[in-house]
Order: structure tokens, then sequence, then C-alpha cells
């Protein structure tokens, strides 16, 4: 039986004007509303996709109640200080104890638009660096795996160093080689997509679609634990 039914798309206009309103009392009326229509139903996806994605990686983290972000944003150490965000995202990650630095799938929505990825949480100058040293040793399997995705509509998501990095192995992946971050999205501004329990098949889909960079980065993260002395066990 699936969970999902679907996002109430009136939690967008609640997310605007919460955020808007910037203020605590505002958000306390409004909490479990918000909480209802807009984080659960990510929770309820993210449960009835579970079994796909540890088919995927048996050691990817799912717990539906701890996956989904939360409303209140930590201005701590952010020029930013509004309180709440008015996006809305779940992250499947490698590993519990992985928070800082792992292999990722993840979903978001905003007011304007969704979108779902892959990619590395925690691309610290170091790991990009290995990154770049692996595709220096064999960059067509990745180039292969990111022609597909641009075929099915992802882009690369983040910063690229202005001056080209040195010994890129072939002009055909000099963009890769050039990243600062490891991430690749596909957006849709089509939000009613959202409010059909359909959604649920085209995020397995487009879970399908992104598998094959998923397993790489996975590969790289785990070699990468290895040049360090860590234990991904």
């Amino acid at each position: 039986m699936q969970n999902f039914n679907g996002i109430d798309l009136s939690v967008l206009g609640l997310l605007e004007i919460n955020r808007f309103n910037n203020s605590k009392a505002f958000y306390d009326e409004h909490k479990e509303e918000i909480k209802q229509k807009g984080r659960v139903p990510l929770s309820k996806l993210a449960l009835d996709i579970s079994p796909y994605m540890y088919d995927i990686d048996d050691e990817i983290f799912i717990s539906p109640g701890n996956m989904v972000s939360r409303i209140r944003r930590d201005t701590r150490f952010t020029k930013d200080k509004s309180l709440y965000r008015q996006n809305i995202w779940m992250i499947f990650r490698h590993k519990k104890n992985e928070q800082h630095r792992s292999p990722v799938f993840w979903v978001e929505y905003c007011p304007s638009f969704y979108s779902y990825g892959v990619g590395y949480f925690g691309c610290t100058p170091d790991f990009m660096e290995f990154y770049r040293k692996m595709l220096r040793e064999d960059w067509r399997e990745w180039a292969d795996i990111i022609s597909d995705l641009r075929e099915k509509g992802y882009m690369t998501d983040g910063e690229r160093y202005k001056r080209e990095k040195p010994g890129c192995p072939d002009p055909a992946v000099s963009d890769l080689y050039n990243l600062k971050e490891l991430f690749f999205v596909k957006v849709n501004s089509d939000l009613s997509r959202l409010a059909e329990p359909s959604f649920l098949d085209e995020y397995k889909s487009a879970v399908a679609d992104m598998t094959a960079a998923y397993k790489y980065i996975l590969k790289l993260h785990k070699l990468y634990l290895i040049q360090k002395g860590e234990d991904d066990a």
C-alpha cells in the first residue's frame, strides 16, 4: 500500500507568508499545519521508496522522521538572520554516522520549483583533489555517466574554479574537472506534479536515472576514506 498521496500545495503559500512574517508567534500558530502539509508527505515518500534505495546501497541511511529539513533556520553562522526557510528537502545519505561527508540523493521543493539530485555532501578541497586524481586515472566512465544525466535534463550544481586546475586528462571533461562541488540536479517549475500520488513514480524514475552517478560517487567516497586511513565499516 502506497503511503505518499501527494503534497497539499497550499503549504507553499504558507511557507512564503511564514518567511515574510519572520515571527515565532506566527510560526508557532501554523507549525502543525506546515508539518502535516509540508514535511510529513516527504517522510511518507521516504517510506515508500526505501526498498529501492536499499537495492542501490544496502548501507543507506533511511529514517523517514529524521530525513526531512526543519523550517527553523540555524542563523548562528550566516549573515542571513531570517528565522525560517521557505523550502523543504529530504536527503538520503550513505550511512547514519557520515553526516558531514557522504554520497547523497535528495528531493526539494519551494514556492517556485521542485528539484531532485545526486552528489557528495562535504566537498572539501581535499576530497575534490582526490576526485580530480581519479579523473586523471580514468575519466571516461564518469564522462559517460554525466553525459547520460545531461541528456535526461540534469545539470551541474555548484561553483567552478575560475582558473582551470592543472592536469585535466581530456577537454571533454574540463567542466567536470574544475568543479568545486560534486552535485547534479534536475529542476521543474510545474509544481502541480507534487500534488499527485504519481510523483512517487516520477521520483523512482529519477532515482533510476541517478543510480550510476551515486554508485560512482560512493566508490570515490570509499576509496577516499581508505586513502585517509579511515574505516568505512
